[in-house]
């Protein structure tokens, strides 16, 4: 198990989606499970607070990240970061 804090870091979470900046956040990677406990970040252009993130098989090429929290931000702004 790798456990860290990453603070101001930008990431990518899948080729094609918006960068991800100013992550502040645990990251814990135990196998081929990596969790994020996210206190503050901007997810594209929608600054979200207090959100947790998961991703099973990371390194198999058919990961599924799963991300809980409440965003609050416009349906347009939200489809635009997913790519929809």
């Amino acid at each position: 198990t790798v456990k860290s804090y990453l603070r101001g870091a930008d990431l990518y979470f899948s080729p094609g989606w918006p960068l991800n900046r100013d992550v502040n956040a645990s990251l814990t990677v135990n196998k081929r499970l990596m969790v994020m406990d996210v206190e503050s970040a901007r997810l594209g252009e929608i600054p979200v607070n207090r959100i947790n993130l998961s991703a099973d098989n990371v390194g198999l090429d058919r990961e599924t990240l799963l991300v809980h929290g409440k965003i609050n931000a416009e349906a347009k702004s939200a489809l635009a970061y997913i790519g929809a």
